[in-house]
């Protein structure tokens, strides 16, 4: 179970930045000055995908190849363990991957933009 939400969180993710993404204009939110103090910090890691207590890295390839199609673009996430990130537990998402709109095409650039969905 814990792995299907993972999927859905990491699908919704990236379903909303590629539509974020395409928007003509999309206004910024600011970044506060100053210093972050303890009391404003998030609690424990916020990129911890599947839970496990260990950070994991979200990544994109906007410009890869994807099934022959050039520019197609993907993005995964290569899962932390306590001695580091494990390359052998990587999960790479494309258009074609099962419950991801649409299908990869050139130059769709899918990923692009990646937002992590706490």
């Amino acid at each position: 179970m814990a792995a299907r939400t993972l999927d859905t969180r990491l699908v919704l993710a990236i379903t909303v930045a590629s539509a974020v993404a395409s928007l003509p204009h999309v206004a910024h939110a600011a970044v506060p000055s100053g210093p972050v103090h303890a009391t404003t910090a998030p609690a424990g890691p916020q990129d911890d995908f599947n839970g496990d207590g260990y950070g994991d890295l979200a990544f994109s390839a906007p410009g890869a190849t994807v099934n022959g199609f050039a520019g197609a673009g993907f993005a995964g996430v290569v899962y932390g363990s306590s001695s580091g990130l494990k390359t052998a537990t990587k999960q790479v998402l494309t258009q074609d991957s099962a419950g991801i709109p649409d299908v990869a095409e050139t130059g769709d650039r899918f990923s692009s933009t990646l937002v992590v969905v706490a």
